[in-house]
């Protein structure tokens, strides 16, 4: 309990992630923490709740709170931990939902530059641009999620397809609406967009043959 006291008084008396001018490429002169006396599982519980208060509260008074705690926690883990994936793409995550996009971007570059070939922080990042409607690169992302283990990940299949739909490529979008279906089969309404979809891409097809141009012999 001593510990977890001690961990509260150095985050109250940092600046609030101050470490974040490493992104900058600017000196922190902050006074330096004796880590071994910190305890990680102690700080990983306590990060770990406030940001999933924070994603199931946003913008609440107590979501902000968790936001800012989280962010205080994980920032301190990862200075203690720089080669934490975890970490690093949890404070993207939690800068992204503060509506900070350049640390944002920056944790999830650093996530990336980690070079562990793990779904997760490709995904994440998809849904950076996702969100922002940035098809195009959060398709990239979402591409090598797919790529290192994701296959079958249903919001994964869900956005590529939707993106696929959304730039006009039916024959991709239903490709991954199909794969889709395959986890969910008793999903009705996904369903009733495929039947839709291979309508449309008919049609498509149909016009593409009827304009060519024939050349007589």
């Amino acid at each position: 309990m001593r510990k977890f006291l001690f961990v509260i008084l150095v985050l109250s008396l940092m600046y609030p992630l101050k470490a974040d001018a490493l992104l900058e490429g600017k000196i922190d002169y902050s006074v330096p923490i004796d880590y071994s006396v910190l305890e990680e599982s102690e700080l990983a519980a306590a990060a770990n709740k406030d940001y999933v208060n924070a994603i199931n509260k946003i913008g609440s008074a107590e979501g902000k709170s968790s936001l800012e705690s989280a962010k205080r926690y994980y920032k301190l883990l990862g200075d203690m931990y720089p080669d934490n994936l975890s970490y690093c793409v949890k404070l993207a995550i939690l800068y992204d939902i503060a509506g900070e996009d350049r640390y944002a971007k920056g944790y999830y570059s650093k996530a990336l530059n980690m070079k562990r070939k793990q779904a997760y922080p490709f995904y994440a990042f998809g849904n950076y641009y996702y969100k922002r409607e940035i098809y195009r690169k959060a398709l990239k992302y979402y591409k090598q999620s797919y790529q290192y283990g994701f296959s079958n990940h249903y919001y994964t299949l869900k956005n590529m397809a939707v993106i696929y739909e959304k730039l006009g490529d039916t024959k991709a979008a239903l490709r991954y609406f199909n794969m889709l279906l395959e986890l969910t089969p008793n999903d009705e309404d996904l369903q009733e967009k495929i039947r839709l979809l291979e309508d449309i891409n008919s049609q498509n097809l149909l016009y593409y043959q009827n304009s060519r141009i024939h050349f007589s012999d």
